[in-house]
């Protein structure tokens, strides 16, 4: 999501399925203001699977947007008038959720190798400007991490001077819970984290029917380390059928 003014702008990503469980994914703009929606509009669209937005902020009233395009390597936008402008390929990798991060003058993108099984290693590169650069992957990548780190699953940010990821908990099932992990070390040549908390929305005042997890991101993309911090996530009812074509139950319905 944007801060811009008097108005937010959040992106996400709209799933349609047919009887065969085939599926498209397109990307939407839904812009507020005094939190009422005064437009939707679909910013991308055509005959791939496009998920995870992530908006990234450049420079003063600049923005970037990364999008996952399942099964093909991630590709950054420009967002300008509320239009994305397709600008590079940074990666040239199968990559899910492909996350970047801003520091030490550079950008970092950690992200997942593509697997449907969920057992992909965990990805990183770095550059410069993702808007031009060919990307360089970090020496510590791959990490063969288990089903319960190996999966990004949301910003990465700093707080009290200190960055932190999510990881989605993969070990059973899909979306099991969400863990917070400090990233210890990262640069070059390093990169090191320690778990902080395990299943880190247990015992939250979420609502009680959200029961599976996919993501959590920064709600204001301006957010640099000071003061409250207010998240966007998505879930799902433990008996709903599928997220993101991952079998989970039952159909029953989805809370976001």
């Amino acid at each position: 999501m944007i801060k811009d003014k008097d108005q937010e702008k959040l992106f996400y990503e709209v799933c349609y399925f047919d009887n065969k469980k085939n599926y498209l994914c397109e990307i939407i703009l839904t812009i507020f203001e005094e939190n009422k929606i005064i437009q939707n509009k679909v910013v991308l669209s055509d005959d791939t699977i496009h998920s995870y937005p992530q908006v990234i902020k450049v420079s003063d009233g600049k923005y970037i947007l990364s999008i996952t395009n399942n099964g093909k390597s991630p590709k950054i936008f420009e967002l300008k008038k509320n239009e994305l402008i397709f600008k590079n390929i940074p990666i040239n990798e199968n990559i899910m959720d492909a996350t970047y991060f801003y520091h030490d003058e550079l950008y970092y993108m950690i992200g997942t190798d593509y697997s449907l099984k969920g057992d992909g290693n965990l990805r990183i590169f770095y550059g410069k400007d993702p808007t031009k650069d060919m990307f360089i992957e970090h020496p510590s990548s791959p990490i063969k991490y288990g089903k319960n780190q190996n999966r990004i699953s949301g910003s990465i940010f700093k707080m009290n001077n200190k960055i932190y990821r999510f990881a989605m908990n993969n070990e059973k099932e899909y979306g099991e819970y969400l863990n917070l992990y400090e990233i210890l070390e990262l640069n070059k040549t390093k990169f090191s984290e320690k778990l902080i908390k395990n299943n880190f929305l247990l015992n939250t005042n979420l609502p009680n029917n959200i029961k599976k997890y996919h993501h959590i991101s920064l709600k204001d993309s301006n957010y640099e380390g000071g003061g409250e911090i207010e998240f966007l996530m998505d879930g799902a009812n433990i008996s709903y059928i599928s997220m993101h074509a991952k079998k989970i139950l039952d159909k029953n319905d989805i809370s976001e």
